[in-house]
């Protein structure tokens, strides 16, 4: 007997085991086999786009709470087959009208990615390159023509609108196309492009979405007005914390599932704001931190350039320790957009374990927050250059 009920649990486990096998494939499959693609011909021929820049500041009753710093410019990334370039759209001061939209020609129903990321003035007045890029995947990110601007219906263009919640998804293209051009990833027969048009970003995009949307009702229920209770089991999806190189080796080996799509060890901490300012210290050299001024600034720009912008995604590289201890100024912005109106009515940062966050504090320093639990979290401040007279003051 003991046998026998032996035998039928282990077969009742590896029919569990194939549950999971058959759901894994099913999942997988979704992601490769459900893409949108046109007939061959269509690579021949070309479509014009309208593509819709976000507003800045970001507009709508879920941003009223929330206030940006000034717009200088924006950086755009477009990528797909035949098609690859990158430009900026400056801002024009001495009109109030912002530039609402540029054109492409791309090729029909071949994947185009679109990144698009806003280049802010600090309160010192350097180039600040801080916040996450917005984005889109053309065909699949496409609108009709009312939906993204009524004084537009009569544009005969197709139309794609750049948002905050799809910069992840075509960015994560556009590194997949680097990644594998250099045959990091792609170990198979046939082009890249190949590659990229059979996986389906449209289910990407619209899993990210949901998440997020999931994160915004969890933190703004429009069915309940009674405030939130317990912060400690609740957390932001921010795409943004997900590692890159765990996604991308994830579609390229095909093994991509929506829970790689999860983000992993976070945790929700309360910060309250509070009057202390970020000490005295004088804005930071960064001879001081990392041994090159040049560190600071994008693309090496030297610091004497009234043009050159602060590249935050670098500045950590090395794990560089900052100069002071202080407490949060009241306005601390993330990195990612819509993360902020979360933080600015509960002082609510979703962090993830041992790793450094950062954010930007009153425009005019960096807050690096890095722990493994709301208890167990250490602060620090990074203080930004300050440009004056068309220089750029420096600490010796």
């Amino acid at each position: 007997m003991r046998r026998k009920s032996f035998f039928i649990l282990n077969m009742a486990g590896s029919k569990l085991q194939s549950v999971w096998v058959l759901l894994f494939l099913f999942q997988t499959f979704c992601f490769f086999s459900c893409s949108y693609n046109g007939e061959i011909e269509d690579s021949y021929k070309t479509v014009k786009l309208t593509v819709y820049i976000p507003e800045w500041p970001p507009q709508g009753e879920y941003y009223e709470n929330t206030t940006f710093p000034d717009l200088v410019k924006w950086q755009v990334s477009v990528l797909g087959q035949n098609l690859n370039k990158s430009f900026e759209i400056v801002k024009n001061f001495q009109k109030e009208d912002a530039v609402e939209s540029f054109e492409l020609k791309v090729s029909k129903n071949q994947p185009v990615s679109i990144t698009i990321q806003p280049i802010t003035r600090s309160f010192g007045g350097a180039d600040l390159n801080f916040f996450k890029p917005a984005g889109a995947i053309y065909p699949y990110d496409l609108e009709p023509q009312n939906a993204v601007h009524p004084l537009f219906n009569n544009n005969r263009n197709k139309c794609l609108k750049l948002s905050w919640e799809q910069g992840f998804g075509a960015l994560v293209m556009q590194q997949l196309y680097f990644s594998s051009a250099q045959e990091v990833f792609l170990n198979e027969d046939g082009t890249i492009w190949e590659y990229i048009s059979y996986f389906n970003w449209k289910k990407l995009q619209q899993l990210v979405l949901e998440k997020i949307d999931q994160s915004k009702e969890t933190f703004f229920p429009q069915d309940s007005e009674s405030p939130i209770q317990d912060f400690s089991k609740l957390a932001f999806y921010n795409p943004w914390q997900i590692d890159f190189q765990t996604i991308l080796e994830a579609i390229a080996y095909r093994k991509i599932t929506a829970g790689t799509l999860s983000v992993k060890s976070v945790f929700s901490a309360i910060i309250p704001p509070e009057t202390t300012t970020a000490g005295s210290t004088s804005a930071l050299g960064a001879k001081n931190a990392f041994g090159s001024t040049n560190a600071l600034f994008a693309n090496n720009a030297s610091p004497e350039s009234t043009n050159a912008s602060i590249d935050t995604n670098a500045l950590f590289a090395n794990n560089a320790s900052t100069v002071t201890n202080a407490s949060p100024s009241p306005h601390i912005l993330s990195s990612f957009i819509p993360e902020n109106p979360v933080i600015q009515k509960y002082n609510c940062f979703t962090l993830q374990k041992n790793k450094k966050s950062v954010f930007l504090v009153e425009n005019t320093n960096l807050l690096l927050l890095k722990g493994s639990s709301a208890k167990n979290l250490s602060k620090d401040y990074l203080f930004l250059p300050i440009q004056e007279k068309r220089a750029w003051l420096q600490c010796e």
